[in-house]
């Protein structure tokens, strides 16, 4: 969700998104997620590349595969979203409040 939720809002900042994603899809996603990446990524307004290995970051570009080819693309930002599980148990347990926002 994290990589999903950063792409819309860096996309709300008018931002030239390419996405990488190492499997065929976001299985581990929330349903509304998925149906907003999906929506961008069908309308053109976020480029995704499925089954994707990142190989290399310069300072201006990046290189990586997808689907058998190898790409290399200019950017100016790279933002690694590698999943992970939050400790909301613990957060909760110290007396954060846990709160959801949609974007």
């Amino acid at each position: 969700d994290s990589a999903i939720e950063a792409s819309l809002s860096l996309l709300a900042n008018q931002c030239d998104i390419t996405l990488l994603i190492r499997g065929d899809g976001f299985p581990r996603a929330k349903p509304k997620n998925i149906e907003k990446i999906e929506k961008t990524i069908s309308a053109k307004e976020i480029t995704a590349y499925y089954n994707s290995n990142l190989e290399e970051i310069s300072p201006d570009f990046v290189r990586f595969s997808a689907n058998g080819q190898t790409f290399r693309k200019k950017n100016d930002f790279v933002f690694i979203m590698i999943g992970g599980e939050l400790p909301f148990d613990l957060l909760k347990k110290i007396g954060i409040e846990i709160i959801e926002k949609e974007i």
